[in-house]
């Protein structure tokens, strides 16, 4: 999975740290669409288990990140709402950021 390859690199430097990871909606449903396939079916109980959200009224749900519910979406964006991976926050974009050429 490309998460724990992000954050397995960045422990191999002595000073690597990944602050956050950034994803947009198209970036979110390949996620999800992996975590369907039926070749990750024996992996998906350890994967899931390491994501959780959190919310300050106790409303988010795992299961609504993982079935990409529209409110939990919008409340994502919103930072209503935060998930993390490994502890590592994920941040949810609209669409692709870039770096910019000079």
């Amino acid at each position: 999975m490309a998460l724990d390859k992000l954050v397995r690199d960045a422990n191999r430097y002595e000073n690597g740290v990944i602050k956050q990871i950034e994803m947009t909606t198209a970036d979110l449903f390949c996620l999800i669409t992996e975590f369907d396939e039926p070749d990750f079916e024996d992996k998906r109980k350890d994967y899931r288990g390491n994501f959780k959200v959190e919310s300050k009224d106790n409303s988010a749900n795992i299961f609504d990140f993982f079935s990409i519910k529209h409110e939990f979406v919008d409340k994502w964006f919103k930072k209503e709402y935060g998930v993390t991976y490994k502890g590592v926050p994920l941040v949810l974009y609209r669409e692709n950021r870039t770096t910019l050429n000079t």
